[in-house]
């Protein structure tokens, strides 16, 4: 069986996806008939054209059906999806070489171009496209503003209780305001102006709570977050977030790029670390359903400080980055399905319906080129 590797870029799994559809449904009766039915009304067709054309005309017309149909879906070929951002690779066997070439080829041609641009055109100083997820990039920004990437319970509960004790009444005495929070992009920081005269309980890992200072449990909790946030083992907030970037998620060289590159793109100066991203992650999550029952204004100034992870550019592209694969790899795989078609008419047309069809197969594969071209201009300007 002839093998062929598809270079992917975020979409390999959608692609693998939609073709593996694709192969089960070809592999149906529903398929038999219907290309059967084809092929009788062609043979017929042709056969009806005897003593109305040349010989040679009439052999190509009766043949040429059954030929292309033996060359496109009687033989088999398996594709290895190459996902050049996740690392991953996905095979889908008993592809038609029909399908299977046209992806082979168009995914050269895209990895090409952007080979090109990152070896000769890209700055030394900027990561090459394929070292970047931009498309995980939206959904890092999801995670980290509406889920809870800590598994931390005794640090989340010492949080809502300083708090409700410290924090509450430093904005109730206006050591704290709430439009100092809401502009905040550290949180931590943020809230060190507290009241230190008061009491609050803190959460020991043990389960057992012991009552402190605010003062103390501000220099506990800062302790604890700010370890918690640099902590890069199996369980850490780390691990779990770099987990929507697949098996690059899991090189812990290339997890620290792909959140370098978030935050330097997306983050527009707001954290300038993956530390401080955590940092204020946690302290998001671990008081929103707690201060929404007790101070509803301040639950509105931390939803306000959750949008300063956004840029006005990656908020206005979320759900065009997010949907880009599958739309992509749909856009692929219904053009590549076109192919035997195509080569068909090839023959009967001279030629215009495969110009055509290379030319939007191009389109979509120049699409991420033409993305990796903007960046570089971007970032140089």
């Amino acid at each position: 069986m002839k093998e062929f590797v598809v270079y992917g870029f975020n979409d390999s799994y959608q692609m693998a996806t939609i073709l593996t559809g694709v192969v089960h449904f070809m592999g149906s009766g529903t398929w038999a008939t219907i290309s059967h039915t084809v092929l009788a009304i062609l043979f017929f067709i042709a056969v009806m054209q005897f003593q109305k054309v040349d010989i040679l005309t009439y052999l190509r017309n009766m043949f040429m059906p059954f030929i292309l149909y033996m060359v496109f879906f009687v033989v088999p070929a398996k594709i290895n999806f190459e996902d050049q951002f996740s690392h991953e690779v996905y095979t889908v066997s008993n592809v038609p070489i029909g399908l299977a070439f046209p992806l082979y080829v168009s995914s050269l041609i895209e990895k090409g171009f952007l080979d090109v641009i990152d070896d000769y055109v890209r700055p030394v100083t900027v990561p090459a496209f394929k070292d970047v997820d931009y498309f995980g990039h939206a959904r890092l920004m999801g995670e980290v503003t509406t889920t809870n990437l800590f598994v931390r319970p005794d640090l989340q509960q010492s949080l809502i209780e300083f708090f409700k004790d410290c924090v509450m009444h430093s904005i109730a005495n206006e050591q704290l305001t709430i439009h100092g929070i809401k502009v905040s992009s550290n949180l931590l920081a943020t809230f060190a102006n507290t009241n230190n005269a008061l009491f609050t309980r803190r959460t020991l890992p043990s389960g057992k709570s012991e009552v402190v200072t605010c003062a103390q449990a501000y220099t506990a909790i800062s302790a604890q977050a700010t370890g918690a946030a640099a902590d890069v083992g199996p369980n850490s907030a780390f691990r779990r977030g770099a987990s929507i970037w697949g098996a690059r998620g899991t090189n812990g060289a290339l997890a620290t790029a792909s959140y370098h590159s978030a935050i330097s793109a997306m983050f527009m100066g707001q954290q300038d670390s993956a530390q401080a991203l955590f940092l204020q992650n946690l302290f998001i999550n671990a008081t929103r359903a707690s201060i929404g029952t007790v101070a509803p204004d301040l639950l509105v100034a931390m939803s306000e400080a959750e949008n300063r992870h956004f840029s006005s550019a990656a908020t206005a592209a979320i759900i065009y980055i997010k949907q880009l694969p599958m739309l992509r790899a749909m856009f692929k795989i219904t053009l590549v399905a076109l192919f035997p078609m195509i080569a068909a008419m090839f023959l009967v047309s001279n030629g215009t319906p495969f110009v055509y069809w290379s030319g939007c197969l191009l389109w979509i594969s120049l699409w991420l080129p033409a993305q990796a071209a903007k960046r570089q201009c971007t970032t140089v300007g």
